[in-house]
């Protein structure tokens, strides 16, 4: 579940991103959790319509993906099918996209489609691993370790994700991912 501290950070979050992603996880969401509990998350913290190139708040996207994990829906699931639906819909940006590379890529997502790059750091990278750092975001960390292993999935990589620390569940500065492959 989301630990409380998060959802209460939620609420003032300022943060935004284009409204292709809300889209994108209310059909994830749609295909997941059915379409009634989509509907259900589109009207309680949602908008009857989104603009691709729009920017919109954050805290509504995390509202919209937070109910849908309240509901059932598995937030590594939703990650994993954001980053198979984000290579279809930008792969400009994966052209020569290797297992090396897939972290950076994924930074260079977040700073050209949100308006707060910074929260997704690469603290160490080598031969076959890599730490990174997410800070003050509001999407659950399990969303986000389902990203980082959609990647690795699309280039039929193995890898190994793991959260070694959570600012949300412990007293730290940020969420730091542990990543092997």
């Amino acid at each position: 579940m989301i630990p409380e501290k998060q959802k209460q950070f939620i609420e003032s979050y300022e943060g935004t991103h284009k409204g292709r992603y809300f889209i994108m996880y209310l059909t994830i969401i749609g295909i997941a959790g059915g379409e009634e509990l989509m509907k259900k998350a589109r009207k309680e913290f949602g908008r009857p319509q989104y603009l691709p190139d729009q920017m919109y708040p954050t805290k509504e996207a995390a509202k919209i993906v937070m109910y849908a994990v309240e509901n059932g829906v598995s937030a590594l699931r939703i990650g994993k099918m954001v980053a198979q639906t984000f290579m279809r819909s930008r792969p400009e940006m994966l052209e020569g996209m290797t297992a090396e590379t897939v972290l950076d890529i994924i930074s260079r997502a977040y700073s050209s489609e949100t308006d707060y790059s910074d929260e997704v750091v690469i603290l160490e990278q080598g031969a076959g691993r890599g730490r990174v750092k997410r800070k003050d975001n509001p999407m659950p960390c399990e969303f986000f370790q389902g990203l980082i292993e959609g990647f690795f999935a699309y280039l039929d990589v193995p890898v190994q994700v793991k959260e070694s620390k959570c600012q949300w569940r412990d007293d730290t500065d940020g969420c730091i991912y542990e990543v092997k492959w």
